[in-house]
């Protein structure tokens, strides 16, 4: 995943100096605190005595935490099998809320499941299926080195991935945008995909070709 790490490390050295040049341009107008500072660093009051320097040095300790933590999410999916050691099946149950009507709960045969899905206009199956498979390591593992590919990497998510593959330069399945969207992906990765089910229960199953 080595392409993904240079790229999440480009993209914090990006914003690393957005940060700071926006904070300069910031104090110029005001010593009061700055978006930079309450927004990034999370400060409620300026630093007294090198406000510059401590926020500068600040700054770059918050952006390497957060590169730190994505590249420790990345290693750890990487360590993932290949292959899945049998079927995925996701069952996807539907209940009936007073709030929100019809809402689904999502549970897989490795162990994964879901909250309930609430609330109203949007594609709450989908949500819940997409919660499950970002918790499935080897299916990500997939889709991770999918992107790693140098040509993957120079396009967005959705045309390189499919439509539903996230937005950032690390990949994932998102919510609310139809099942069939995950379906294309994972076939997309490689895998036989079998969608089945009723009005009360979907069943998505994953299969190595």
């Amino acid at each position: 995943m080595k392409n993904i790490v240079k790229e999440l490390e480009k993209q914090r050295d990006k914003r690393i100096n957005e940060n700071i040049k926006s904070f300069k341009e910031e104090l110029k107008e005001s010593d009061k605190l700055t978006r930079v500072e309450s927004y990034t660093l999370d400060r409620k009051t300026p630093y007294k005595r090198n406000r510059v320097e401590q926020v500068q040095r600040r700054i770059k300790e918050v952006h390497n935490k957060r590169l730190a933590y994505k590249v420790a999410q990345i290693d750890h999916v990487n360590a993932a099998p290949d292959k899945l050691p049998n079927d995925l099946t996701l069952i996807i149950n539907f209940y009936k809320s007073n709030t929100w009507g019809y809402c689904p709960k999502g549970s897989d045969n490795y162990g994964h499941e879901t909250s309930s899905i609430t609330g109203c206009g949007y594609c709450k199956e989908s949500t819940a299926t997409a919660q499950l498979l970002n918790q499935n390591e080897i299916i990500m593992k997939q889709l991770y080195k999918a992107k790693n590919k140098p040509r993957n990497l120079k396009q967005s998510n959705s045309d390189s991935l499919g439509y539903g593959s996230g937005n950032g330069i690390v990949p994932s399945f998102e919510g609310g945008v139809g099942v069939s969207c995950h379906v294309r992906i994972l076939e997309k990765l490689g895998y036989k995909v079998t969608l089945t089910g009723n009005n009360n229960t979907t069943v998505l199953t994953v299969s190595n070709k």
